[in-house]
């Protein structure tokens, strides 16, 4: 995935421009984000549309979670994804596909 002048082909690179990306377009004023929103939106959507994942590297993303953190807004335990990577893996691959080539994210 590339990002400015930044290419980083990982799990954790690719997450960390995602990151990168929202929080300059989410921490600017309304008008601010509506502006940038509306003039890099194409240019934007050809990146993510870049970006593929695969079964493999969504399992070792769920099998490599932390423990020790807590769960999200969704009370849903880590363990449970960590225990059932390999089943949630297809279905979340798709889910995440679908998102970036669509530049749907909810």
């Amino acid at each position: 995935m590339t990002y400015g002048e930044t290419t980083v082909c990982d799990s954790s690179g690719i997450c960390n421009l995602l990151v990168c990306r929202f929080s300059e377009l989410f921490n600017n004023s309304v008008a601010q984000n509506d502006r940038l929103l509306t003039e890099s939106f194409d240019d934007n959507i050809m990146i993510l549309n870049n970006i593929t994942l695969n079964r493999e590297r969504v399992t070792l993303a769920l099998k490599q979670l932390d423990l020790a953190k807590g769960c999200g807004s969704d009370g849903i335990p880590t363990l449970f994804f960590k225990k059932c990577a390999y089943s949630l893996a297809e279905p979340l691959c798709y889910i995440f596909n679908r998102s970036l080539n669509t530049a749907v994210f909810f």
